[in-house]
């Protein structure tokens, strides 16, 4: 079986924002991108999300909804790089951010 080719647009399904109850999405080594929904991370998974793992994909950006997750503690970007394009939040979201650094660039 061949591997998706990473010229694909690959991307999750908006649904994820609907789930309320979701804490931690390890989404990694999945060749998504290069773009996600603009509005995956809004809805009821902003309010429960708190890790995200994206590492191993080849995403160009993140999407400003990420700055939605009030409750994110933990973040693993696919490229040290897309730190630069997570959005400015208010200071009363995202204020408890951590970034993984897994040496993956």
């Amino acid at each position: 079986m061949s591997q998706p080719s990473p010229m694909l647009d690959s991307t999750l399904p908006r649904e994820i924002a609907m789930l309320p109850k979701v804490k931690v999405l390890q989404v990694d080594s999945n060749l998504l991108g290069p773009r996600l929904a603009a509005d995956l991370f809004k809805g009821p998974l902003s309010e429960s999300l708190e890790e995200l793992d994206l590492t191993g994909n080849v995403l160009e950006e993140v999407p400003e909804s990420v700055g939605s997750l009030s409750k994110l503690v933990l973040l693993f970007p696919s490229q040290l790089q897309l730190l630069e394009f997570i959005p400015k939040a208010p200071s009363r979201r995202l204020s408890s951010l951590e970034t993984q650094d897994l040496g993956l660039l």
